[in-house]
């Protein structure tokens, strides 16, 4: 498949060119797929065949391991860059149709706007697997990932691989230097699931020295034998609100994780090992072993 980038109508377009024949186009592109559109010349100047073409949006920029590799020591942007990311994939989340390669090189980022492309693997609830012509890039999915798991749930893996390693840079910018000399994007999913994976468990400590507890779990995620990440959505959603009066907090407990309530409101969410009785304005949490205090918008304090 070739990309070139033409103009129609003074507009800039991504040209999207199939060498071989493919079943879900006009499902996937609708009206911007053209089936038998460009005639492939051969020696003798005549059409020997045609190409099929889509013709979608050109989007400005560049990729998203290209602006890791350039600005991952720039701590700002990097912070600002995953708070972006994060609002992107909350929005891929909540669509019925998943994207199904997501990775770094199919990102386009032009300051702090975020794009997809490459809609070729894309998922819709009609599909069946039968209707599954790729699956994905292995780097960046879930092992479990085949035709038979084609489903909503593929995008996933890679939301929670690219918001671990995005928010792991922004922490410490020597996991941007290894980009390069990495097989994997920083962590195999292979090794991850099998709890070997070395980088994972250093980003999984990086984000409990820095009381990251959210970050944390989406990190954990990872290592999880199944293809549907189910907790993702809320992980990523979780915001702390500031508390009316902080010693009327209540260590709450939700599925196996504590945080804290006012009312019937969460203003710490559960996402930590323990939570105790309010001391002095202090939130006193545990996380994965380690100890924090917390002040009223859940941001980690000294003694």
């Amino acid at each position: 498949m070739l990309v070139c980038k033409v103009e129609r109508d003074g507009k800039p377009l991504a040209l999207r060119v199939y060498m071989s024949s493919r079943n879900n186009l006009t499902e996937i592109y609708g009206e911007h797929y053209y089936p038998f559109e460009l005639p492939i010349v051969g020696f003798t100047d005549r059409a020997s065949d045609y190409a099929d073409v889509v013709l979608v949006d050109w989007y400005e920029g560049e990729t998203l391991q290209r602006v890791l590799e350039q600005r991952g020591e720039d701590t700002e942007y990097m912070r600002r860059l995953s708070r972006r990311f994060e609002e992107y994939a909350l929005w891929q989340l909540d669509q019925e149709w998943a994207h199904g390669d997501i990775k770094p090189d199919n990102i386009i980022v032009n300051g702090d706007e975020i794009h997809f492309i490459d809609y070729d693997s894309l998922y819709k609830p009609s599909f069946t697997h039968d209707d599954c012509e790729e699956i994905g890039s292995p780097g960046f999915q879930h092992p479990m990932r085949s035709r038979k798991t084609f489903s909503k749930a593929i995008d996933d893996y890679p939301l929670a691989l690219i918001i671990t390693v995005l928010n792991a840079i922004s922490y410490d910018h020597s996991f941007a230097n290894r980009l390069n000399s990495s097989d994997h994007f920083l962590i195999s999913p292979l090794d991850a699931i099998r709890g070997e994976d070395e980088v994972l468990d250093q980003m999984e400590r990086l984000f409990i020295e820095c009381g990251d507890a959210r970050h944390y779990r989406i990190a954990h995620l990872l290592r999880s034998p199944r293809l549907a990440l189910s907790r993702l959505r809320d992980y990523i959603a979780m915001g702390v609100r500031e508390a009316k009066d902080v010693n009327n907090l209540q260590p709450t407990m939700y599925e196996g994780l504590w945080g804290y309530k006012e009312e019937d409101q969460w203003i710490i969410p559960p996402l930590y090992n323990a939570a105790f009785e309010v001391e002095n304005g202090r939130c006193r949490v545990e996380l994965n072993g380690r100890r924090f205090l917390l002040n009223a918008k859940g941001e980690v304090v000294n003694e």
